[in-house]
């Protein structure tokens, strides 16, 4: 739901900072119907990509397959290797935890809040709630008095009770 309120603001904070760190143009210099354009002469880019970025990438994940290749296909090595030093074992920890991305979303957006909302609800319920409650108790028992009294059972007093607030509203419709 907040994407959809901020989707242009959160395109536009990523747009400038691809184009202005890594030189990628996306959709933004969109010709002929590609999603690429060929960059200006002298620019960091080819086609719309950074071959730093692009590298990297296919880097990555040649370093990737080969470890999974050394360690679960060709079984040349033991993963139990990994779980050996402190070292290793920690920075295995932190990439299989996804870099603990999952527990600060969770923290930021979930735990965080409600206990935010929780200090509050406790506040508005002790102050305003329990506050407003002797308030309406004093506040109807002293209009049930005022009615009370109004209720004589004699006809003479309730029109002119009836009597008065006429004239109240004659008088209010004339000034």
């Amino acid at each position: 739901m907040v994407g959809f309120v901020f989707e242009a603001q959160i395109h536009a904070l990523f747009t400038n900072y691809l184009a202005s760190s890594f030189g990628i143009h996306g959709q933004a210099r969109e010709t002929a119907g590609s999603l690429f354009s060929i960059a200006p002469q002298g620019d960091r880019t080819w086609f719309g990509l950074n071959p730093l970025a692009a590298a990297a990438s296919v880097g990555a994940f040649a370093v990737g397959g080969a470890l999974g290749f050394v360690f679960y296909i060709a079984r040349k090595a033991d993963p139990e290797v990994i779980s050996r030093s402190i070292v290793t074992r920690a920075i295995w920890k932190f990439l299989y935890n996804r870099w603990y991305l999952n527990t600060a979303l969770y923290w930021g957006s979930v735990i965080i809040p409600l206990a935010v909302y929780r200090i509050i609800w406790r506040y508005f319920e002790s102050t305003i709630i329990d506050g407003m409650n002797p308030a309406l108790q004093y506040s109807m028992s002293y209009m049930s008095r005022v009615v009370k009294s109004g209720q004589t059972g004699i006809t003479q007093t309730y029109l002119f009770v009836f009597a008065v607030g006429i004239m109240i509203i004659v008088m209010l419709l004339f000034l």
